[in-house]
């Protein structure tokens, strides 16, 4: 609750202290002393600001995650979907996806990339290569994410997923949704029994 009202208390802030910097920035002309840098100095430090803000937030995604996969029925006359099943995956900064599976034991580990689209929300994209128990390559597997921060260590996600073959014909496509957990440092304890080296 707190947190909600610096948030709101900020916001007000800035609609009421932009237009007050415009208008300075507009009564000043274009009179720039040398120590009066004008409207570039007001603008820059206002988009400074807003830079910076934005930043925290696309930040919120970074680190790793817990992620319980909950398939949805396909349409009418398709096979009933798979349990729930948990995967990995870990965000980077710079935008960078790194993913395991593990329902899918023939396969290289998921790569993508994510991006901060607005607020709380972000989306990516991440590929995995499959192969047979022999190790041959038997096509792609390609997931699509909308993802909502919900705190900061949770977060809810619909998914969109496509199996291809080597020639990119599509086997089969599916949607589910997903509820993330960010994994954390937890304290450690030493051993009982297991000296320190």
């Amino acid at each position: 609750m707190t947190a909600k009202r610096i948030m709101l208390t900020l916001t007000i802030l800035g609609v009421i202290a932009i237009p007050a910097a415009l208008l300075r920035v507009q009564a000043s002309g274009s009179n720039h002393s040398a120590g009066n840098q004008g409207p570039q100095a007001v603008q820059g430090g206002l988009i400074g600001v807003i830079q910076r803000f934005k930043e925290a937030q696309a930040q919120q995604l970074e680190g790793s995650w817990s992620v319980i996969i909950t398939p949805l029925p396909g349409p009418p006359g398709a096979p009933p979907p798979p349990p729930p099943f948990q995967v990995y995956q870990t965000y980077s900064r710079g935008g960078s996806l790194i993913g395991s599976d593990r329902t899918l034991p023939f396969t290289s580990p998921q790569h993508g990339a994510w991006v901060h689209t607005e607020g709380n929300e972000f989306a990516s994209t991440g590929i995995t290569d499959v192969f047979d128990a022999l190790g041959n390559f038997t096509g792609t597997f390609k997931v699509r994410q909308s993802i909502r921060m919900l705190s900061k260590d949770e977060y809810s996600n619909v998914s969109n997923v496509k199996l291809r073959n080597p020639a990119g014909g599509l086997i089969f496509a599916a949607c589910s949704t997903g509820r993330g957990t960010r994994i954390t440092v937890e304290p450690f304890s030493l051993c009982q029994d297991v000296p320190l080296p």
